[in-house]
Order: C-alpha cells, then structure tokens, then sequence
C-alpha cells in the first residue's frame, strides 16, 4: 500500500509535480500517487481531498403546482384543481361544500348540490340529516325532536316547537273543549249537546232529550 500523499517525500512530490508540468507525463500521473488508508468504501474513490463519491447525489423531484397539471389560479365557483383532469371544479369531496350541500358528479364534473350524508353536514343546532335532507327537528312537525318523529293530533293540526309537538287550531267542526292537548280536538261541535256549536253550550229542552245537530 502507498502511503498518502501527505506522507511522501517533498522530493517525490516535486518530481511528479515536474513531470505533469513537462508533459512528460499525463495529468492522471499525481492520483496514481495518493492512496487513501483505510481504503474507500464502495461507491466512492480516492483522490487527493480524501474519499469522494463515484456520483453525485441527484435531488429529489418537487411536487408539481398545480399551474404544471393545466388547473391554472383556480377560484369563484370552481375553486378547487382537480389534478386528474387538470381543471379547475366546484368540488371533490363534500367538505368543499357549503353546510347542507353534498359534492356530487355530473357528468364529467362535480358541483355542491343540496343534501346531506350525516348531521355534520347540516351545520349544527337542532338541524338533522334526515333521509338526505337537512331538517330543523327542533320545529319540523313531520320530524318533531327527531326523524321520522311525526306529530299527529286528533282533529287538529300539528305544530313542533323546541323538539316538542303542540296542538294547533282546530279542525271543523271540532273544538278542544276540555284544554287537554293529549286528545286534540275532541268534541264534535255539530253533534255534541253539552258543546253544541260551540264549547259549554248545552242543549236542554223540558221534558225532552235533548240532541245537536
């Protein structure tokens, strides 16, 4: 094994500085003399710095941009790239959308359309994502405190508030006569002699039944 460079003679140094500078001898002459100890490891080789790699280190590929997929400054109501296709769309997924819309695809694109896969798409509060659509069930009678939660009052319409069904104006010729909203309108106005035509009115004749009609 030679020695390194740094450990050689001044004179055997100066004698193969003279010959590359004479051309008595190639430029590859001066690496011939330098050794390096311990050898290099493998994918590097000696040269008179020490060990140098055989090849330099290629950089690693940056993420395009999206101007690189042909999406361009995607905004408005196509704010999102669509690096598939290279364009610029309303949405890809349904957190793109607004609160009660649900990312859909059209044909070759996608757009926000009104609906719902879960209550986190319906923004919140007493709103509810029932069959698709987003609900108040905090004032909805047809989904009173819940889906699918109907309010139905006897001969009476319904009314939903604060998740709660209550009874609401009387259907003719029905009356709430007792203030019980748990029967609705019970007394049959055009019939009933103790509420006849109205509540409390009472038909009553001497020495006859009385009827309403």
């Amino acid at each position: 094994m030679r020695p390194p460079i740094a450990s050689l003679p001044w004179s055997a140094v100066a004698f193969a500085a003279l010959l590359v500078a004479s051309g008595g001898c190639s430029s590859t002459a001066l690496p011939d003399l330098v050794t390096c100890a311990p050898p290099c490891p493998a994918g590097t080789h000696c040269e008179a710095t020490g060990c140098v790699a055989d090849h330099p280190v290629a950089l690693p590929d940056l993420a395009a941009p999206d101007e690189a997929v042909g999406c361009g400054a995607c905004a408005g109501v196509t704010p999102v790239c669509d690096r598939a296709s290279g364009e610029c769309v309303a949405c890809l997924v349904d957190a793109d959308c607004a609160s009660g819309s649900v990312c859909r695809q059209l044909g070759v694109t996608h757009a926000c359309v009104p609906g719902c896969s879960d209550d986190a798409r319906c923004g919140g509060g007493s709103a509810r994502c029932c069959g698709g659509a987003c609900l108040d069930t905090g004032a909805d009678p047809a989904n009173c405190g819940g889906c699918g939660m109907a309010c139905s009052t006897p001969h009476a319409t319904s009314t939903c508030a604060g998740g709660q069904c209550q009874a609401g104006a009387c259907l003719p010729p029905f009356g709430d006569c007792n203030h019980d909203p748990g029967d609705g309108c019970e007394a049959a106005l055009d019939a009933d002699p103790a509420n006849c035509a109205a509540c409390g009115t009472v038909c009553s004749f001497a020495h006859a039944i009385a009827a309403c009609a």
